[in-house]
């Protein structure tokens, strides 16, 4: 009996050694089972927030993966990250672009910087989170263009400083060349925006 517990306490502990030791060699932006074959993600969590343009707010609902409804502290607004475009729900890769700006910024205190309103009565905006660690600005459409789950839209990112159309940009390629997210496949519909983008 007490062999058995002495076996049962070993493999404990050599789960729980082996589980910290994947936590701490786990890239920090890493997503999916294969996150180990890919190139460590670009530091998107740098961006300067620009105080004097943004508002405060929470997020309340996640519609997909650059649609999202803001709670401020007089109304709830319909948001859309701009610069960036990502699949709808129901195309390829739709369901896990929702998911992870859904995991990224869901039901959490935002700042957002807004760039005027479409066609659909929408914010068009661009969205910070407060990094909890580095007590710095994560910007989140550049996040979510680093981590293939967005294109950038070229003909409507006018509104933007140089340096940032640049950094988006910088971080696009950086997916494409190293097949992160929905440039893993032909089917998505980046593919078909990177064709016209470039024809």
């Amino acid at each position: 009996m007490p062999e058995d517990l002495m076996i049962a306490a070993l493999i404990v502990i050599a789960m729980t050694v082996f589980v910290i030791r994947r936590a701490l060699r786990t890239p920090r932006y890493a997503s999916g089972p294969d996150w180990h074959r890919r190139a460590r993600r670009p530091d998107t969590d740098s961006a300067a927030l620009p105080v004097n343009k943004c508002h405060l707010g929470k997020v309340r609902h996640v519609i997909d993966g650059n649609t999202l409804i803001i709670s401020t502290s007089t109304q709830e607004i319909r948001v859309r990250l701009g610069a960036v475009d990502c699949p709808r729900n129901g195309q390829y890769w739709g369901v896990a672009a929702r998911r992870a700006l859904l995991e990224l910024i869901g039901g959490r205190q935002i700042a957002f910087e807004s760039h005027g309103a479409d066609g659909c009565g929408r914010i068009i905006a661009t969205i910070y989170l407060r990094d909890i660690d580095s007590h710095g600005w994560t910007d989140v459409n550049a996040r979510m263009i680093a981590r293939g789950y967005a294109w950038v839209m070229r003909r409507h990112y006018r509104q933007l400083p140089p340096a940032r159309r640049t950094e988006l940009n910088r971080l696009e390629r950086w997916a494409q060349r190293n097949r992160v997210g929905l440039w893993q496949s032909q089917r998505s519909p980046a593919r078909r925006h990177e064709r016209v983008d470039n024809g």
